[in-house]
């Protein structure tokens, strides 16, 4: 609806975006490139680091997207929640695709083990070496299920090197590494995402806009300027601002969004986060 108001011929800020919208900020390639010398390279486990809306998870993507599947297939593990037993279940399941199994209760977790064994093995022999990626580490409470994780990296696959381990997370991560030497020792390389500066804040506001079909400026300089103060350069909370933005200015039909709308946005956002924090 607004979009055509904006001559726009996509969502400039649908709060995700895979390889073709990715903005190349420095800080996030370098961890890019740093997660693929891991990967690429066999040594061992990556970490990322960062706060709440960074773009850890959108980095992820990305890195998957990057990584030849056939070679290093990434497989995601995002529930936090699970113990150290239905994480090896989960990812006996992930490797062998078997997705129906009688119940945990009824398969010993020697026998999880035994599949990944043979999975990792098989694998080995086509020249595979799997991701096991760990999305919100710092929510882990079981310290098993990264001791789980840490024993992936002591097999040996026909010989061939252990899966690579990427964990991804908040400051919480490095509690849990503090907690568990083990598995620090294990880590490689250490990547940190912190906030965008203003520079690099309104180049992003204007990459998605170009990238969504604009042909012409529809933020001013001082709309983009304000976009930063209220968002902390924080990516996903410039994409909430942005977006509700463009949508009052259509609503006001106005020609260009300007700061009085990005105000007007941040203060429709505080609104909701405090309705839903009472």
């Amino acid at each position: 609806m607004h979009q055509h108001h904006w001559g726009l011929s996509a969502d400039p800020f649908p709060g995700w975006s895979g390889l073709a919208g990715h903005f190349p900020v420095e800080e996030a390639e370098e961890a890019l490139l740093r997660l693929r010398f891991v990967v690429e390279n066999a040594r061992g486990a990556g970490v990322l680091l960062g706060e709440a809306g960074l773009g850890k998870t959108h980095l992820l993507t990305v890195l998957a997207q990057q990584l030849d599947p056939r070679r290093h297939p990434v497989l995601p593990l995002r529930f936090p929640q699970l113990n150290a037993g239905e994480t090896l279940h989960y990812l006996a399941r992930e490797l062998t695709g078997q997705r129906e199994h009688s119940s945990h209760s009824e398969r010993g977790l020697d026998v999880a083990v035994g599949e990944i064994e043979q999975a990792l093995d098989d694998l080995a022999g086509q020249g595979v070496v799997p991701v096991f990626a760990v999305d919100d580490v710092h929510l882990i409470e079981d310290l098993g299920v990264l001791q789980v994780l840490r024993a992936l990296l002591d097999l040996r696959p026909l010989g061939g090197p252990p899966p690579t381990l990427i964990l991804i997370g908040e400051g919480g991560l490095r509690t849990h590494l503090n907690r568990l030497p083990s598995l620090a020792d294990r880590v490689a390389v250490r990547c940190e995402l912190t906030s965008w500066s203003p520079h690099e804040t309104a180049d992003y506001v204007l990459h998605r806009l170009c990238f969504a079909g604009a042909i012409r400026p529809l933020f001013t300089p001082e709309a983009l300027s304000a976009v930063h103060d209220h968002s902390g350069g924080i990516p996903r909370r410039i994409n909430r601002l942005c977006d509700l933005a463009l949508l009052l200015g259509f609503a006001e039909e106005a020609e260009v969004v300007t700061a009085r709308h990005i105000e007007a946005a941040s203060q429709e956002c505080s609104g909701i986060h405090r309705r839903r924090a009472a």
